[in-house]
C-alpha cells in the first residue's frame, strides 16, 4: 500500500516531514540566536515533544506513576525555560518576540484544556474554545507576517514551522475527539436498540 493511498500514512509522512524541517531550522537558528533565544527554542522543543506524546495517547492511561512524574517534570522545566526567555524578550525590548511567546503560552494553555478537560465535542463550549484558539493562531500568523515584512526571513520561516507543528498536535486532539464522539454515538444507538427490543 502506497503512502498516497493511505490517509493515515499521508498524515504521518506530513507530520514527520514538518517535525524534521523544524529540527533542521532550530539547528540553524542556534547559530544566529542569542543565548536566551536558544533556551526558548529548547523549551518549546521539549513542550512540543510532550504535547505530541500526550495527544497521541489520550485514550490510554499512564503506564505508571513514574511516567506521569517524568511528563510533568519535563513540562515544568520547559515552561521554566520559556518564561525565562519571555522575561528576557521583555527586558531587551524585543516586543514582537515577547508577543509571539505570550501568544504561544496562551495556545498551550488552551491545548492543555482540550486534552484534560475536553467537554462535549461539537457543543457550545467546544466551539468557543476552538474560536479562541483560532484567534490565537491567527495572531501568531500576523506576528510571522510582521517578521517577514521586517525582512527577518528566519523568524518568519521559524514561526510558520512552529504553527504547522502545533497544527499537527491539534489534529491529534481532533482525531481523538471524533473517535470518542463516534464511540458515544454507537453506545447510545446500541442502548436505544436494547430499550426498544
Amino acid at each position: 500500500m502506497s503512502i498516497l493511498s493511505n490517509p493515515k500514512l499521508r498524515f504521518l509522512a506530513f507530520k514527520w516531514s514538518i517535525f524534521g524541517l523544524l529540527f533542521i531550522n532550530v539547528f540553524f537558528f542556534f547559530t544566529t540566536a542569542e543565548f536566551f533565544e536558544a533556551v526558548d527554542s529548547i523549551g518549546w522543543l521539549m513542550l512540543l515533544a510532550i504535547f505530541e506524546y500526550e495527544s497521541t495517547t489520550l485514550d490510554k492511561p499512564y503506564d505508571n506513576r513514574f511516567e506521569k512524574i517524568v511528563i510533568w517534570t519535563v513540562q515544568a522545566l520547559a515552561y521554566g525555560l520559556i518564561f525565562f526567555a519571555l522575561y528576557m524578550y521583555v527586558t531587551q525590548g524585543m516586543w514582537l518576540d515577547a508577543a509571539n511567546a505570550s501568544l504561544w503560552v496562551l495556545v498551550t494553555a488552551a491545548l492543555l484544556y482540550d486534552m484534560y478537560a475536553p467537554g462535549e465535542f461539537g457543543e457550545t463550549e467546544w466551539r468557543i474554545r476552538n474560536g479562541i484558539k483560532f484567534s490565537l493562531y491567527g495572531a501568531l500568523c500576523v506576528v510571522a507576517v510582521l517578521w517577514g515584512l521586517n525582512g527577518d526571513v528566519l523568524n518568519f520561516y521559524d514561526a510558520f514551522l512552529w504553527i504547522l507543528c502545533f497544527f499537527v498536535v491539534e489534529l491529534n486532539v481532533v482525531n481523538f475527539e471524533e473517535q470518542e464522539d463516534a464511540k458515544a454515538a454507537t453506545a447510545a444507538k446500541a442502548q436505544e436498540t436494547q430499550r426498544i427490543a
